[in-house]
This record gives C-alpha cells, structure tokens and sequence, in this order.
C-alpha cells in the first residue's frame, strides 16, 4: 500500500513539485488528489516536513470532495487536522476550495 501511496504521488506530481506563482511570490505545489489519509500523511512527512525548512509556504492541493460520498473533502479535513496536531502553521487558499497554504516557523 505505501508503495501505491508513491506512485499515485509520483504520478499526480510527474513533473515534480511545481513552482507557481501566487499573489506575486514563488510557492512551492504538492498534490494529494487520489491519495488516502494515512498514504497523505506519510507523504507529508516524507516529503513536504523536509521542504518546510527551505521553503517560506507550500501549497498542497487536497481536492474539494467532489467525488467523495458527502461532496466534502475528507483529505482536506484529515490534512487540517494533522497540521493542527503538528502545530503546523496553516491558511485557506482564497478562491480554492481544495487548497491549503502552509507556513514555516522559520521565517
């Protein structure tokens, strides 16, 4: 299962993690559609925690739920959560539904 959790993640983010633009400043962009909460979890920790040192915020794109049961994103919520948890700074992207900034202490 971790080994499906990495190729929906390689496969989602084939061109590797994307640099946008936002608001006139370069973000880093992780998507996490397809995967699991547990599978987003270990991603996050494997990949994004590492970025957070170098990066001022990080975009990581959940979904909006549209293809879930209840039309809400159970990710979103899962990833909210988990940032909580961690004390992970952390804002709604405006206009995007699916989509969270995150924020680094270090800067």
């Amino acid at each position: 299962m971790k080994n499906a959790a990495k190729d929906i993640f390689e496969r989602v983010n084939s061109k590797g993690i994307k640099n946008i633009i936002v608001n006139e400043k370069e973000v880093f962009c992780v998507d996490f559609h397809g995967l699991f909460v547990d599978e987003a979890k270990g991603i996050f920790h494997e990949f994004i925690l590492p970025l957070l040192d170098v990066a001022k915020q990080i975009m990581i794109i959940t979904g909006r739920g549209m293809h879930s049961q209840n039309g809400k994103s159970i990710l979103k919520e899962a990833v909210i959560e988990h940032l909580t948890f961690l004390n992970i700074k952390f804002k709604h992207v405006p206009n995007n539904d699916g989509a969270i900034f995150i924020f680094s202490d270090h800067f």
